[in-house]
């Protein structure tokens, strides 16, 4: 065997594992020897047919395909485990009249897009009625709104902005550190290190590069008391200074997330001061902690990439183990297609967006631009 053969092995081993690529070619040999007897192939053509094969050549026959092993490679990861976990929404759904920072004007309003049917005609809302389909126009107060994540460059401007954050950030360990029972008889409890401590004596040491979000059941004030949860008077729960030092210096984790608006309840925000200047980001205003285990998640993490922004609004999962009691099961709700509704989507200008208030008068399947077409 040449260098050069020894190196193309080394490479695809790398990329799909050496067991999954030896089984692979020795399939590929058994079946392109077995192609070869079958036409009775011998001499120069044979050899060349049965290189063919194990170059990856289209194989010449049906029977080949059907049975031709391939490498699995992170498929398999999600057959034998991520098919079988449990998911859980960690984000908010956004209106606007949902909870807001008070320094922010309450502005957010979500419009009917403005667009024209045809070169001829003036713009006109993007409605059901007037163009066959719909599209917001979304006016934001703020892209630090609903949950979201707040990059470094939010203050600090040679720090990175939410459009350069790396792609490795989309899926992580997760660890969740509780300070619910303090809470309950201190709204304002902020996590100290002493909490850190207390919980790696159950579950160990925190490991690096995880996500650690940090519970305190204040994402339930979100819908039930939206006043309560934007803490007017500034306490709501958050985490210490020496807390963030920590999971970051000392445990070198990727990010942190918290349940309220704030990182902290000092007047200059010095924990979340330190975290942006150093080049730390964290989540906010995280949901539905209470349905994840303290270990044995990963997190998965979406966030638009809109140029120079210095925060964007978080698509966060919780994917738990097969055996956690929270959570859907892929393939336990309709998923392809997605589910049929009985009542249809009506904008409401008065509070600008769009709510299920009229009964759907459009069967399944029945096109908008092309009425007539099966």
């Amino acid at each position: 065997m040449s260098s050069l053969d020894q190196s193309l092995i080394n490479r695809r081993c790398a990329l799909i594992g050496r067991r999954e690529y030896l089984a692979m070619m020795a399939g590929a040999f058994a079946l392109g020897a077995a192609d070869t007897r079958a036409k009775g192939a011998v001499g120069p053509a044979g050899a060349a047919a049965t290189a063919g094969t194990v170059a990856g050549a289209a194989p010449t026959n049906a029977s080949s395909v059907a049975s031709a092993p391939r490498a699995l490679g992170l498929w398999r990861t999600w057959d034998e485990t991520f098919a079988h976990a449990r998911y859980v929404c960690l984000s908010h759904v956004l209106a606007p009249g949902a909870p807001l920072w008070a320094g922010f004007k309450p502005n957010s309003r979500f419009d009917l897009a403005q667009v024209k049917p045809d070169e001829k005609s003036a713009y006109v809302p993007a409605s059901y009625d007037t163009v066959g389909w719909t599209s917001y126009s979304v006016r934001l107060a703020s892209e630090n709104w609903g949950t979201h994540l707040d990059a470094p460059a939010h203050f600090h401007p040679c720090q990175t902005g939410s459009d350069e954050i790396p792609a490795t950030y989309a899926l992580r360990k997760l660890a969740v550190i509780s300070i619910l029972e303090k809470v309950k008889s201190n709204k304002g409890y902020q996590m100290t290190v002493d909490d850190i401590h207390e919980w790696e004596g159950r579950h160990g040491e925190i490991p690096a590069g995880c996500v650690v979000m940090i519970r305190s059941d204040w994402s339930k004030l979100w819908d039930s008391d939206p006043k309560a949860y934007m803490a007017e008077d500034g306490q709501f729960p958050g985490v210490t200074l020496e807390a963030v030092k920590f999971l970051h210096l000392k445990r070198h984790i990727l990010y942190h997330g918290h349940e309220a608006m704030d990182t902290d309840t000092t007047p200059t925000l010095v924990s979340e001061d330190w975290l942006m200047s150093n080049g730390f980001p964290q989540a906010e205003c995280v949901a539905n902690l209470d349905q994840v285990p303290e270990t044995g998640a990963l997190i998965a993490f979406g966030l638009p990439k809109i140029k120079g922004a210095v925060a964007g609004m978080l698509v966060l999962h919780a994917i738990c183990p097969a055996d956690w009691h929270f959570g859907i099961v892929p393939g336990e709700v309709p998923e392809s297609p997605l589910p049929f509704h009985d009542r249809k989507l009506v904008y409401d200008s008065a509070k600008g967006v769009r709510l299920r208030s009229a009964v759907c008068d459009r069967p399944a399947g029945v096109m908008s631009l092309n009425k007539n077409t099966p």
